[in-house]
């Protein structure tokens, strides 16, 4: 499995907000909280071979962003 996080928040990112619309952007912290809903999925075997988004995967775990936020839900990257 591959986890597409959308555009996060980095350092570097943020060092560069004026080139960048960051209006559905997500943490760092997003994407560790994709990570470990999937850690704590029992048949987490069914996403192997896919491609699944943070985004996609906060709507299946019920999770939010540090802002409580859902981000990437706008986009179908």
């Amino acid at each position: 499995m591959s986890l597409h996080p959308g555009l996060v928040r980095t350092e570097a990112v943020l060092r560069a907000a004026e080139h960048f619309d960051l209006t559905d952007s997500e943490s760092p912290q997003f994407t560790g909280r994709a990570v470990a809903a999937l850690a704590g999925d029992p048949d987490v075997i069914r996403l192997s071979g896919q491609v699944v988004r943070s985004a996609e995967l906060a709507q299946q775990y019920d999770f939010t962003d540090v802002d409580g936020r859902r981000p990437g839900l706008s986009s179908t990257a």
